[in-house]
């Protein structure tokens, strides 16, 4: 799976976007595909992830922890170069 920082853009967007504070989002790896998952009441939590199927990349701390990173382009870049290291360890593992 190819990851761009197109993707991680989205992925941060999103996260930066939501409102709820019980949320539990995160980014996973399933089936050959990277997505983001609200975990929120609101937006649901992505069905392999509530079902313990997907490899999480990022999880709620990692995603709060990048975000307070000095700039929305700090969190970006970040975040892809975490994303690309987890991502690289699953498809190792498979």
């Amino acid at each position: 799976m190819k990851l761009t920082k197109k993707m991680v853009k989205e992925f941060a967007e999103k996260y930066l976007s939501m409102e709820q504070a019980t949320a539990t989002p995160c980014i996973y790896y399933h089936d050959g595909k990277i997505d983001f998952s609200h975990g929120s009441t609101t937006w649901g939590t992505a069905e392999p992830v509530h079902h313990g199927q997907a490899n999480i990349l990022a999880d709620t701390g990692t995603l709060s922890a990048f975000s307070y990173e000095r700039t929305k382009k700090d969190f970006i870049e970040n975040l892809y170069h975490h994303l690309k290291s987890e991502l690289k360890k699953v498809e190792e593992e498979a």
